[in-house]
C-alpha cells in the first residue's frame, strides 16, 4: 500500500512530510492544551443496593467551551438507571452527553449532572474520559471484521480493531450434538481480542437458521431450558463479551421452537422479549443487541417496531443494521431509512457491511459515499464489515484484498480511517 500520508487536503510522500510532520504535532499539542477541562466523578451517596454520584466539569480553558461529552466505564456491576442534566447513553460504558441548556460552559465555569445507579456492594469511581478532559478521547467506535473459514486471518489486526466470529459462535456451530459444547472456533477469536485490546462481538444467541436440528423434536419445556443453557453457558466461559446480537432476524427468520419461549404473546414479540431477559440475567454486562437485515432498504418500520418493544422493557442497548446489499441503493433512501432506524433513540452498530461490486471503481465509489455517512453519524457505534479476504467473503465480489492486494475501496477506507 502506498506509503502517503493524508494532511487536510494536501497529501505527501513520508520521506518529504517531516517537517510537516513535525510542525503539525507542535501545533495540535499546543491545542490539546489550550482546550482541556478537568472532569471528575464524585458519589455523594451509597447504601447496600445502590448509589447516587455526579459528574464535573471545569473548564480550565482560557474560552468557552461549546458542546461536551464524556465517557466512563464500571470495572463490576454498577448500573445507572436514572440521570438528571445529561443524556446518556450505553450499557457500561456509559456516554454523558449536554443537554440544549447546558453545552456551553464559559472560562473558569463548571456544570455537573448527576445520576442514580445500582450496585451489590461498594459504589466504584471510575475515570471520566473524553476530548475535554485533559485531551483524553472519547472516540469508542470500532471499525471492525469477521473472522474467516473459521480462524483469524494473519493480518487482521493491521487493518481492523473489533472482530466476531463468522460462524463459529452461531448455536449450531457450538452444540451441534446435544449437551457436547465445542468452544475452539469462539476461544480462539475471543482470545485474540483480548491479546489485542479489541472489542469482541457475539453473533449470535437466538437465530432461526443456524441452531442444532436436535431442539426440534424436543418438548417445549425442554426447548426452553435448552435455550437458557445456551445463553447460560456462554455467559460463564465469557463474560466480559462487550457485544451480544442477542436475536437476529427475528421475523425473517424465526425459530421454529419460538413458542417454547413466549411465542407472540401480548406483545406480538414475547418471545424476544424473553430472550433478551435471558441475555441480561446471564450476561449483564454487555451491550444487548437486536440485528436484522433489509433493516436500511425496505423493512425499517417492521424493526423499529420491534426495537421498541424490547427497549419499553429497558432491555434493549443498541440496534444492529445488518447492511448488506445496499450498493444499489440511492443515497436519499438509505438516509431516509437510516434516520427511521436512528429515531429508536440508540446507538446503532452497522453489523455486516459489504459492498458487491465486483468493479474496482464502482465499488470504491459507493464505499466513499456511504461509509462517511455512518462512521461520522453521533449514533453510530461501530462498523463491522463482512469479510476482506476476496475468495473467502458471503457474497462473491465484496472481497477488499485480492490476491494479496488492495482493491481501491480498501485504500480509500484505510486512508480514511488513517491506519
Amino acid at each position: 500500500m502506498s506509503k502517503s500520508r493524508i494532511f487536510g487536503n494536501a497529501i505527501c510522500k513520508a520521506e518529504k512530510c517531516v517537517g510537516v510532520i513535525i510542525f503539525m504535532s507542535i501545533l495540535f499539542a499546543a491545542f490539546a492544551q489550550n482546550v482541556s477541562a478537568s472532569c471528575t466523578y464524585e458519589v455523594s451517596n451509597q447504601w447496600n443496593s445502590g448509589f447516587v454520584a455526579s459528574i464535573t466539569i471545569t473548564n480550565d480553558t482560557g474560552e468557552a467551551v461549546n458542546n461536551w461529552e464524556v465517557s466512563w466505564q464500571y470495572s463490576g456491576d454498577n448500573r445507572i438507571i436514572s440521570s438528571w442534566n445529561v443524556e446518556i447513553s450505553g450499557n457500561n460504558p456509559y456516554t454523558g452527553k449536554n443537554t440544549d441548556w447546558n453545552g456551553n460552559i464559559q472560562s473558569g465555569q463548571s456544570i455537573s449532572f448527576g445520576f442514580q445507579g445500582t450496585s451489590s456492594g461498594t459504589a466504584e469511581t471510575p475515570v471520566v474520559t473524553g476530548s475535554i478532559c485533559g485531551g483524553g478521547d472519547t472516540d469508542t467506535r470500532f471499525v471492525g471484521n469477521i473472522t474467516h473459514s473459521g480462524s483469524v486471518p494473519y493480518d487482521f489486526a493491521n487493518y481492523w480493531n473489533q472482530i466476531t466470529c463468522e460462524n463459529e459462535g452461531k448455536w449450531g456451530s457450538v452444540e451441534s450434538s446435544r449437551d457436547n459444547m465445542n468452544w475452539s472456533g469462539v476461544d480462539a477469536a475471543y482470545n485474540f481480542a483480548r491479546q489485542n485490546g479489541m472489542k469482541f462481538k457475539h453473533h449470535t444467541f437466538i437465530w432461526g437458521k443456524q441452531y442444532p436440528r436436535w431442539m426440534d423434536s424436543l418438548s417445549q419445556s425442554e426447548q426452553r431450558e435448552e435455550v437458557e443453557e445456551w445463553i447460560r453457558l456462554y455467559c460463564e466461559r465469557y463474560p466480559d463479551t462487550e457485544l451480544i446480537d442477542v436475536v437476529n432476524e427475528p421475523d425473517h427468520a424465526s425459530p421454529p421452537w419460538k413458542d417454547a419461549l413466549g411465542g407472540a404473546g401480548s406483545s406480538g414479540h414475547d418471545w424476544v422479549i424473553w430472550s433478551f431477559e435471558k441475555a441480561r440475567q446471564y450476561c449483564p454486562n454487555a451491550t444487548l443487541i437486536l440485528n436484522d437485515y433489509n433493516v436500511l432498504r425496505w423493512d425499517t418500520s417492521n424493526f423499529v417496531s420491534i426495537a421498541n418493544k424490547i427497549k419499553a422493557q429497558g432491555l434493549l442497548d443498541a440496534v444492529g443494521a445488518q447492511a448488506h446489499g445496499l450498493e444499489n441503493q440511492s443515497f436519499s433512501e438509505l438516509q431516509s431509512n437510516f434516520n427511521q432506524v436512528a429515531g429508536i433513540g440508540l446507538p446503532i452498530y452497522i453489523s455486516e457491511y459489504d459492498i458487491n461490486l465486483a468493479d474496482d471503481n464502482q465499488q470504491r465509489n459507493v464505499m466513499a459515499e456511504q461509509f462517511p455517512f455512518f462512521y461520522e453519524h453521533s449514533q453510530v457505534a461501530g462498523i463491522t464489515l463482512w469479510g476482506y479476504i476476496y475468495g473467502q467473503t458471503w457474497l462473491d465480489n465484496t472481497g477488499l484484498i485480492r490476491f494479496g492486494q488492495p482493491r481501491p475501496a480498501m485504500i480509500w477506507l484505510m486512508n480514511y480511517l488513517g491506519r
